[in-house]
């Protein structure tokens, strides 16, 4: 919103271990570190997070599970805004006729936030969910979800809620395109002692055109567009133009 180059370094890993035809687990861990220019009245920060999954196969259409994720998120500068979030979640997934799928969460966020006056606890609801329709040449996916995220606005974390719509089509043997578009509120935490800026609302879209020039050589292209409203700050939307490239090493069958 500030027109500001944004600078993220992001990291991720994750082990899947599959016990039986029925039982797996999931572990993985990320980090991200975010900065801004000198200046900037944006808010730098560091955040690190780790997630276990265990998920239970019921039959060749559903399964259930237990997610549990914490994150922490160091503010640079400053200790105030700086928390440690726990979420867990009871997942859920089925397909059902011959192209839809369901994939949905439910559980709670819960943070412990450095304030002035010492630490205090958030609650906010957590949750996901995806409804996709898979055809030959085409998918398209409804998505919903609600989550505590570190953010430069308000220095301190957030419950962020955001729903959308995807749509990913072939056009032929090499050549896909994707269009994305969403709606986010970012919400304020219940502490007198931060000052967090109240909440905002923010839309965004985007398309991208991908082409596949061999097996693992791929080039693409992407536009997006982004604003912000009922925001306190008022601010310009952004607007960006991407093009890449990606190359796929190691073995390809």
């Amino acid at each position: 919103g500030l027109r500001q180059r944004r600078q993220a370094i992001n990291g991720s890993t994750g082990f899947n271990y599959i016990a039986d035809s029925r039982n797996n687990v999931q572990i993985q861990g990320g980090f991200s570190f975010v900065r801004f220019p000198s200046g900037s009245t944006a808010a730098e920060y560091d955040n690190a997070n780790g997630n276990f999954g265990y998920n239970r196969v019921l039959n060749s259409r559903t399964s259930v599970g237990l997610n549990v994720s914490i994150s922490r998120a160091n503010y640079l500068r400053t200790s105030l805004g700086d928390a440690t979030t726990i979420s867990p979640q009871v997942t859920f997934s089925t397909k059902f006729g011959a192209t839809w799928s369901l994939t949905a969460s439910l559980g709670i966020s819960h943070s412990r936030v450095s304030g002035l006056v010492g630490k205090s606890g958030q609650d906010s609801a957590a949750g996901r969910l995806n409804l996709c329709n898979v055809a030959s040449r085409a998918k398209f996916c409804l998505f919903a979800s609600r989550s505590v995220q570190p953010t430069s606005f308000g220095s301190t974390v957030r419950p962020q809620t955001s729903v959308g719509a995807s749509y990913n089509m072939r056009l032929d043997s090499k050549s896909t395109v994707d269009v994305n578009a969403s709606f986010l509120r970012s919400g304020q935490i219940s502490q007198g002692n931060i000052l967090t800026g109240g909440s905002a609302d923010y839309g965004q879209a985007s398309l991208t055109y991908s082409r596949r020039f061999s097996q693992r050589f791929q080039g693409l292209m992407t536009v997006s567009y982004a604003d912000s409203y009922n925001d306190p700050i008022p601010r310009k939307a952004n607007s960006s133009l991407n093009v890449g490239i990606s190359y796929a090493f190691g073995d390809m069958r």
